[in-house]
């Protein structure tokens, strides 16, 4: 095998996890919402399936008090802090003592700033070490005998092929964009992201239960150390994400709707094979799941719902994918079972999409990266 191939292939399995989260990157009264999808879906005859199961009990879950013992990851609601916190520019080296005890003591303020700072910094880091190893590699592939390294990968649409040069020239924009903020700034295991995204996900802040959700700050390669967050990822998960839903969020929709669906493939794959089925047998052969499929669990009627439910409430694009699952499924399930679950997707429609509203759609989280263009300036 070529140099250029070998090496090409070390870089990209070494980049593979970045260049992955790259692509993603009251709280009673919430709850209560949360509880109240499963109290519409329950006016119809349940489905009876385990997945079903499973979403009502962790929509259940979402009521309970959080488990959590006290620790430096507690998640215990007390009153907003009275200190004033530091300046939005200062480096997160020297405002996180600040904002993790402001977070502590209930500031929803100090919390939705370390789950942004946190998770820029995160990239920074990641961007960072993978900087200095792509820069590494271009030096070696310079040595006499050497004919140089090239990164090919398939382009999807009118997308330009990727080299190194260019995932080198994108690693070092994410590190000249956050290197003030983030410079010094360590996060071992990326705790104070995780503890941020759970305490705002318990605050029943949107951005929260979606980063939560979608996003969760685990380490699947460290399973055992971090077996704490994914005990609570996979208790509160799914009523977190119903929760989310229930504050206007189609983004939770179209997640839900992958998250059920047992045709599945990674977005950047849909479209490539005639075949999908023999696609998504592949794909789920070869790649982990994402957290949320792994507790959701694959169900088609419940995928249907979700998919139905998008058509009506879903931006264009996630549209789109919904019209696509609900097409595939259809041929597969009981015309008694198809119109429940049509009947169930209207309910939740007018429990938590009757006004044009919607919560915002996140960039780099979940299944749907689309985000609605800025209006153009003067």
């Amino acid at each position: 095998m070529r140099i250029s191939v070998v090496l090409g292939l070390i870089v990209i399995a070494a980049l593979a996890g970045y260049g992955l989260s790259s692509l993603r990157d009251g709280a009673n009264d919430q709850t209560n919402l949360a509880a109240s999808d499963q109290t519409t879906i329950s006016t119809q005859e349940p489905l009876s399936t385990e997945a079903e199961n499973e979403t009502r009990a962790a929509v259940a879950s979402a009521e309970t008090t959080s488990f959590v013992t006290d620790s430096p990851n507690t998640a215990t609601m007390t009153s907003s802090a009275d200190s004033p916190l530091p300046a939005d520019t200062t480096p997160l080296a020297q405002s996180v003592n600040a904002l993790t005890t402001a977070m502590r003591a209930g500031s929803l303020e100090a919390t939705r700033r370390l789950l942004k700072q946190a998770k820029l910094c995160a990239r920074f880091q990641d961007a960072n070490t993978s900087l200095k190893f792509a820069l590494s590699v271009q030096e070696s592939a310079k040595a006499p005998g050497k004919n140089g390294v090239f990164i090919s990968m398939p382009p999807i649409g009118d997308e330009v092929p990727l080299t190194l040069s260019g995932l080198a020239k994108s690693f070092a924009g994410d590190v000249l964009d956050n290197e003030a903020l983030c410079a010094d700034f360590d996060d071992p295991q990326k705790a104070i992201q995780f503890e941020a995204q759970w305490r705002a996900a318990l605050m029943g802040d949107t951005e929260g239960l979606l980063e939560f959700a979608l996003n969760p700050a685990i380490d699947a390669l460290r399973a055992f150390e971090q077996a704490d967050r994914i005990d609570r990822y996979r208790a509160r998960v799914l009523g977190f994400l119903t929760q989310a839903m229930a504050q206007h969020s189609a983004q939770a929709v179209a997640n839900l709707m992958h998250a059920y669906d047992p045709g599945w493939v990674p977005s950047n794959m849909r479209g490539q094979s005639q075949n999908q089925s023999s696609m998504s047998a592949f794909v789920q052969s070869q790649i982990m799941p994402e957290p949320l499929r792994q507790v959701s669990g694959t169900d088609a009627l419940i995928a249907y719902r979700y998919a139905r439910l998008c058509q009506a409430v879903c931006p264009e694009f996630p549209r789109a994918e919904a019209e696509i699952i609900a097409r595939r499924l259809r041929p597969d399930l009981a015309s008694a079972d198809r119109e429940r679950a049509d009947a169930q997707a209207d309910q939740l429609r007018d429990a938590h999409f009757a006004s044009p509203d919607r919560a915002p759609w996140i960039a780099n989280i979940g299944e749907q990266r689309e985000v609605p263009k800025p209006p153009r300036g003067p």
